[in-house]
């Protein structure tokens, strides 16, 4: 073999296996990266996040001593088996009747979180104003009566 010959047998090997490693890092990285996006997307592992590292002691005022309000599930419900639709509107959410109810057995129900104090409401029933029939304490709400719920 001439030394040309071996010169470019040499050459063709070292290029093959260039192209060989250039091909094969690459697609191991994307494959161990492709399984981590998966045991994440599947179920939290603990090797998938990074440890939070502080490294810094905030402050302490006293304004982050103040608690978040203490909230109330309060189940507001209504008497209509021929009603299509019912809803909830109150000054909890800005009387925007958009909290929907669920219908079982003719009772309509919704469950919704809320703060200490007085709340007015009223249902919208098929598009009708209503006020609560059971509601021990009624209130006036733009010329419409509504009903009052208290919550300790």
């Amino acid at each position: 073999m001439t030394e040309t010959g071996a010169r470019a047998k040499w050459l063709f090997w070292g290029m093959a296996g260039a192209s060989l490693l250039l091909a094969v890092v690459p697609s191991l990285v994307l494959i161990d990266k492709a399984r981590e996006f998966h045991r994440f997307m599947t179920g939290w592992q603990p090797d998938t996040l990074r440890q939070l590292t502080i490294r810094r002691v905030p402050r302490h005022d006293a304004e982050d001593e103040k608690q978040a309000p203490r909230l109330a599930f309060i189940e507001f419900s209504l008497r209509a088996p021929k009603a299509r639709k019912v809803r909830l509107g109150g000054g909890f959410n800005r009387w925007s009747f958009d909290l929907p109810m669920t219908r079982k057995d003719g009772v309509w129900r919704v469950v919704v979180p809320l703060p200490p104090g007085r709340h007015s409401y009223a249902f919208e029933v098929d598009g009708a104003w209503t006020p609560d029939p059971k509601a021990r304490e009624k209130d006036l709400f733009d010329g419409k009566e509504a009903s009052v719920q208290h919550v300790p």
